[in-house]
Formats: C-alpha cells, sequence, structure tokens
C-alpha cells in the first residue's frame, strides 16, 4: 500500500472531530483507543488492500470476488495472526491481545468465537499501526498477511 495513500487516509480521518484527536500518529493515544474502533480501521483498512492487491492478479470480477472473501473471512485472519504473533514487537502482541480480548456484543455467523476474536486482534493490530503512524510496519504487516493467508487458503483447498 503506497505510502501516500495512507497519508491520504490519515488527512481525511483529521477531518473527523470525535476522530480527529487520535489521529496525530503518538503511541499514547493509539494506545488510548478502544480496541473495536482499531479493528473498524484496520478491518477497513485490510479489506482496501486485499481488494487493491487482487487487482493485480485478476481481472474477472467474480474471481476478485472469491480471492478477497476467502482473505478476509475470520478463519483466514485468525490463521494469519497465529502465524505472524511470533514477529511481532510486545507493543503490537498487545494491541492484538486488546482487539482479541474486547467484548463486540454479538456472536459471529460465519465463523467460531474464536476465529471471531483472533480476527478482531488482528485488526486491531492494523488500526493501532495506522494510527501510530508506522505506514512502513504497517505495510511489512499488510505484505505478509497477504502472504500468510494465500498459503491459508492454499493448505485448505488440499
Amino acid at each position: 500500500m503506497p505510502t501516500n495513500f495512507l497519508e491520504f487516509c490519515r488527512s481525511q480521518l483529521a477531518h473527523i472531530r470525535p476522530v480527529s484527536r487520535h489521529v496525530t500518529g503518538e503511541h499514547t493515544q493509539a494506545d488510548q483507543m478502544h480496541p473495536l474502533v482499531l479493528a473498524y480501521v484496520g478491518d477497513a483498512l485490510y479489506e482496501l488492500f486485499v481488494r487493491l492487491t487482487a487487482l493485480g492478479h485478476e481481472t474477472k470480477v467474480r474471481h476478485l470476488h472469491r480471492m478477497v472473501t476467502g482473505l478476509v473471512k475470520a478463519s483466514t485472519q485468525a490463521g494469519i495472526l497465529k502465524n505472524i504473533e511470533h514477529q511481532l514487537t510486545e507493543e503490537e502482541q498487545t494491541a492484538a491481545k486488546r482487539g482479541r480480548n474486547a467484548k463486540t456484543g454479538h456472536t459471529p455467523k460465519n465463523a467460531t468465537v474464536v476465529d471471531y476474536r483472533l480476527a478482531t486482534g488482528f485488526e486491531a493490530l492494523l488500526g493501532y499501526l495506522f494510527f501510530t503512524g508506522n505506514d512502513d510496519r504497517l505495510t511489512e504487516i499488510l505484505n505478509l498477511a497477504v502472504s500468510e493467508g494465500e498459503r491459508i487458503i492454499k493448505s485448505s483447498d488440499k
């Protein structure tokens, strides 16, 4: 994901009153954000990143949709987090755990509770990295996540 895209997203968020106080890129502010807010933003970032990445592989919308949904579903995101957890810093692990342990208030339809919580942790990690302004690390994790996700999907197809 191009850094200028992330800068554009951040500049647009600065115009939204409830969020603008968190958009300065300071650790302490990202640490203070509710983990479900981090997950909400992380979910949007990941889905857009996956969609843009998929465009480089496929041109038929039907195939694009299948590829994207496979990578963004909770079970795949849960597997991604499990597989990359050892590569995360202590702060990143804490952000993921905060997301994983957050009470969402509903039961997932198409995932186990465990997978849903892990996926929320993964999304919170991405949101955390976005709000800390660590674009290089966010891009690294997003690329790693897509690679891991593709590997998970291939192994489940066997």
